[in-house]
């Protein structure tokens, strides 16, 4: 006999709680920070007003960021405009990563307790992951 077709493939099973659990970490950490958007946009001015990223254009990012973290994650939850929705994701990501990166000097973290031996701990700085062969 014939197998039946499946009515949910597996693909669309983990398509689905990734979609859930990427909307909740930005759901989470939207609402997380429009809780408290004076002491947010405080910790970030203090982080960055040393860097290059210092400016109008920071305080526009901090004001706008948890409005978009949290519409984010509730276009992924609800599952509607989600290739949109997940290319602001990225955008988002990638913005964060590299502002974290100059705000800390090319280190990936700077107040972890991790030994700097490993070009790939998280201690590592960039340039030493970047020229780096694997073998």
């Amino acid at each position: 006999m014939k197998r039946q077709e499946e009515l949910v493939s597996v693909d669309d099973v983990a398509s689905l709680v990734l979609r859930v659990l990427l909307a909740l970490l930005f759901g989470i950490a939207g609402a997380g920070k429009l809780r408290d958007l004076g002491g947010f946009s405080e910790g970030i001015h203090s982080m960055y007003d040393k860097t290059i990223l210092a400016g109008p254009l920071l305080s526009l990012f901090i004001a706008v960021l948890p409005f978009v973290e949290t519409l984010l994650g509730v276009l992924l939850l609800l599952g509607w405009m989600t290739r949109w929705a997940l290319l602001g994701a990225c955008a988002t990501l990638l913005v964060l990563f590299f502002g974290m990166a100059i705000a800390h000097k090319g280190e990936v973290c700077s107040r972890s307790p991790c030994t700097r031996s490993s070009p790939w701990s998280a201690c590592a700085t960039w340039p030493a992951i970047a020229t780096r062969s694997i073998t």
